[in-house]
């Protein structure tokens, strides 16, 4: 790269002798940097241009992969089933008029076993002290754990958002 210009064109412009000379000085460093500069420049979007390269490919992999799971059949789960099949009750369960963040409550039903399967969930009903709305909530929002004894079951509740209190409707199967 020369950026020399005679002194005749930097004149049409510069008005001095000293801003003539310190335009060559000027034009003389960058033609000294200048292969340099360039040589760099040109390492480092060959540099750049083999990382893109690495990270197209490496998205090409991940787009084969997705689509061969994809293509894959799901497993099949196998549901338990029993002789006499899944057993359903209603209760009304009271947390207490206190509003907590967890409760314990013992739903008697004298078809449970120790050993049986207790699920229990909230319906989307009403009571005297909660309406649908806070069934609904409740149903998002809780985390109900059982443990099934003799002739009944222990519901341990969370409540993960908000405090609960007063009554609701839950369902259960065993």
């Amino acid at each position: 790269m020369n950026l020399r210009l005679t002194r005749n064109q930097l004149a049409s412009f510069l008005k001095d002798p000293e801003s003539i000379k310190q335009f060559e000085s000027l034009f003389s460093v960058v033609d000294s940097i200048a292969p340099n500069v360039v040589e760099t420049a040109l390492i480092a979007s060959a540099t750049a241009q083999a990382t893109a390269n690495e990270a197209l490919g490496a998205i090409d992999e991940i787009q084969s992969d997705l689509e061969l799971l994809l293509a894959a059949p799901l497993p099949q789960q196998t549901p338990e089933v029993t002789a006499s099949g899944a057993q359903f009750g209603t209760a009304t369960i009271d947390v207490g008029a206190t509003p907590t963040a967890s409760a314990t409550v013992v739903i008697t039903d004298a078809s449970i076993t120790p050993s049986s399967r207790v699920q229990a969930f909230i319906i989307g009903d009403s009571t005297v002290d909660n309406d649908i709305e806070s069934h609904l909530h409740a149903g998002a929002s809780w985390k109900m754990v059982t443990v099934p004894a003799a002739g009944s079951f222990t519901l341990y509740i969370d409540a993960l958002i908000d405090l609960c209190f007063g009554t609701f409707k839950v369902q259960y199967t065993y």
